[in-house]
């Protein structure tokens, strides 16, 4: 009699289950280092962290993140010092770290402690899947020096899928949360682009994720909607991207259609700029207001800029821009910076 033996696979075959083991720990620097940002330093590596890896529980790929807050604020408010990465190291620059202390008003020449930590996750960190690291503090005295803003690149065909050149457009985290934007002309509309974290493709690289509004790494190319100058908005800390395609123009009491209607900026191809030269009418009305113009975009009022201090720089939704005097002048707009400026000259 032949008898035959079955056995399930059913254990087998389960998925691996993920489990938050030990937490990435940090060797280095030590906790208490100490760095004096000077003007000859500013350019370059501070410090080089490094950590051990994560334990997971399965064999997968883990994502790391090293984060930077003033000590005392338990990091409700932190900045990225290495966005998220798969190596267990990551250098950071003087200028950075500096750059983080004056935005946090810090009076330059102060010695000031700041806390570090290393978040590890596997997939997103908002999915819950995340461990982190004890603190290290360092103490970091910073310098008084124009203020850099953290930059992503947007690589694209429109030139050359070249994140370190110099015709590579950028977004700008102004206020150092991982919330990244700016203006960068496409071109044609359709034209393709990712968004990376260096000026490379070594590490953080972004793209369509397939999923309208959310971007993954690397993900598939971006396209452009439109053409011209494109709004580009993308928060790092859940990924969530939008692209808003904008053509510009100037409106005002002080313009040849006044309030009515926009008077079209025009593309200088030499060097990036918006401009158009016009008669404006300067100076105050009858009742006493006076003749002014903002910057606006698609002919609506959802993106407009003015100038709060009159100091050549662009707020969104700013005050109106006061003209002194009538006469013919050209009003050039400048998008390709941290922070948007103008200039009206008259001629």
């Amino acid at each position: 009699m032949l008898v035959f033996g079955f056995s399930s696979c059913a254990d087998e075959d389960r998925d691996p289950v993920l489990r938050l083991g030990d937490a990435a720990s940090i060797s280095a620097p030590e906790d208490g280092a100490i760095f004096i940002v000077t003007e000859e330093n500013l350019g370059e590596d501070m410090t080089t962290f490094s950590w051990s890896a994560a334990d997971f529980g399965v064999a997968t790929a883990v994502n790391y993140i090293l984060e930077a807050d003033l000590a005392g604020n338990d990091f409700a408010d932190p900045i990225r010092l290495v966005p998220s990465t798969t190596a267990t190291d990551g250098s950071i620059t003087y200028a950075t770290v500096n750059s983080f202390l004056l935005g946090r008003e810090v009076a330059p020449g102060t010695p000031t402690e700041i806390q570090t930590r290393v978040r590890a996750f596997v997939g997103r960190a908002e999915d819950g899947n995340e461990t982190v690291s004890s603190v290290t503090t360092l103490v970091v005295t910073p310098f008084e020096a124009a203020r850099e803003f953290p930059q992503y690149y947007v690589p694209g065909a429109y030139q050359g899928w070249s994140p370190g050149a110099d015709n590579v457009g950028r977004l700008y985290s102004i206020d150092d949360n991982g919330v990244y934007r700016g203006f960068v002309n496409f071109g044609n509309e359709g034209s393709e682009y990712k968004i990376t974290d260096q000026a490379n493709w070594d590490n953080g690289i972004f793209g369509a994720s397939g999923e309208e509004g959310v971007l993954t790494s690397p993900g598939d190319n971006l396209v452009s909607p439109g053409t011209g100058f494109h709004y580009l908005d993308f928060n790092v800390n859940d990924l969530s991207f939008t692209q808003t395609a904008t053509s510009w123009g100037i409106i005002g009491s002080g313009t040849p259609t006044g309030w009515d209607s926009d008077t079209d900026l025009v593309f200088n191809e030499a060097d990036g700029t918006l401009s158009i030269t016009l008669d404006l009418l300067g100076g105050q009305d009858a009742d006493g207001n006076d003749y002014a113009f903002k910057f606006r975009a698609n002919d609506a009022w959802d993106t407009d800029f003015g100038d709060n201090d009159a100091d050549g720089t662009l707020d969104f939704g700013g005050a109106n821009i006061a003209i002194a005097e009538s006469g013919n002048y050209t009003v050039t707009m400048n998008l390709q910076q941290a922070i948007p400026t103008y200039t009206i000259v008259k001629n």
